[in-house]
């Protein structure tokens, strides 16, 4: 999403996003992964919005589900958290690893976790 801004064609989702988030006193995060999720804290309850869409033009069938389950907000949450501490999915992180060589295939614990459950492919 946060590549948008270099692209030519561009559709600026990103950009209105930020836009939309500042106007309503909301929080956005965006990194470098193929997960299409959203996560809704809201008077009613937690939801959880997950979906096959890439957010650009092409047309495609999609799929979205959205779920009120505390447990499984809950777990996004944890996993966005960490990717927040420890900046993973940003380009910075991306060229440590390009610079750190191949990887040694072993994940450990929230990780080997949320990659078993599939949430980032």
């Amino acid at each position: 999403m946060m590549r948008d801004r270099r692209k030519a064609s561009a559709v600026e989702y990103y950009e209105r996003l930020q836009d939309s988030c500042r106007r309503n006193g909301w929080t956005a995060c965006s990194r470098n992964t193929h997960a299409k999720l959203a996560l809704f804290d809201t008077a009613a309850g937690k939801f959880v919005l997950e979906g096959s869409s890439n957010l650009n033009e092409a047309p495609n069938w999609e799929q979205f589900s959205l779920e009120q389950d505390e447990d499984l907000y809950d777990f996004y949450l944890a996993a966005l958290d960490r990717m927040e501490q420890t900046g993973a999915g940003t380009e910075e992180a991306e060229e440590r690893e390009e610079d750190q060589g191949e990887d040694d295939g072993e994940e450990d614990g929230l990780w080997a976790e949320t990659r078993n459950r599939g949430i980032w492919s």
